[in-house]
């Protein structure tokens, strides 16, 4: 196995497990998060084996799905008290961010309907420069930080800026195609530390090693959506300023293991 796929196959056991013993096995969806997260795992483990290196790095976004969507069976309620420290976490931010200019707002929206084809381009990129390690490495920072950020769920559990009593939507016709996409693939929680800038950047990082060039592009993309992040009011600020910090951190870890 590479090291991705045995870091995948061990979140999807350990977390759903995790769950229940710390309290969970009562809460509804706890037991299907069990289920789903042991069924996923023993496929990897059987079907693995058998494909080439070549079509089993094309299945890392697929283990980032399910990475995502697992710990969403058994979420916590979002909590008063979490959403209370998230806003008011925020509320000196909001003061400057309600001063950006429009156009700036704009641009955010822009940027963060690339969180989505963010990963698959730079994949394509380390897959054309890089070589097996290469790629083992990228799906490993990858996962490392989407994992670390959606793991937290079934703990942490708060709806976005955008979803709180009161919020005002922004009028930018693709503000409205980033809420209908999120309507689709998201379960409308905020995931914390903000999983779209911790995969973002953590890409990138890695993109770097194989083609500075491109990694720099990627980079300025990864920035460019965590502002949008914060500026669409997707993600409060400490969310995207801590998922900054752990894609960091992944693609470093990932350095040192793959």
């Amino acid at each position: 196995m590479f090291a991705f796929e045995l870091f995948t196959v061990v979140y999807l056991v350990a977390l759903p497990g995790a769950v229940v013993l710390t309290g969970g096995a009562r809460r509804s969806g706890t037991w299907r998060a069990v289920a789903a997260g042991a069924a996923f795992a023993a496929v990897i483990v059987i079907v693995v084996p058998v494909l080439s290196p070549a079509i089993r790095f094309w299945l890392g976004p697929l283990y980032l799905v399910a990475g995502y969507w697992i710990p969403a069976l058994a979420p916590a309620r979002p909590g008063e008290r979490f959403e209370q420290w998230l806003e008011a976490s925020d509320a000196g931010w909001r003061v400057r961010l309600n001063a950006v200019p429009v156009y700036l707002v704009h641009a955010g929206e822009v940027a963060y309907l690339l969180c989505y084809p963010m990963v698959p381009a730079a994949f394509l990129v380390v897959w054309i420069a890089g070589n097996n390690v290469d790629l083992d490495r990228f799906w490993l920072a990858v996962l490392i930080s989407g994992f670390a950020c959606y793991g937290s769920l079934p703990w942490l559990a708060a709806r976005p800026p955008r979803l709180l009593p009161g919020a005002q939507p922004h009028e930018h016709p693709l503000a409205r195609v980033n809420v209908g996409v999120l309507s689709r693939v998201s379960h409308n929680l905020t995931t914390f530390p903000s999983g779209h800038v911790a995969v973002s950047i953590a890409a990138a990082l890695c993109v770097t090693t194989v083609s500075p060039a491109a990694g720099l592009m990627f980079a300025l993309v990864a920035i460019a959506i965590a502002i949008g992040a914060v500026t669409g009011s997707y993600h409060y600020v400490v969310d995207v300023t801590t998922g900054a910090a752990v894609g960091v951190i992944s693609a470093l870890v990932a350095t040192v293991v793959a």
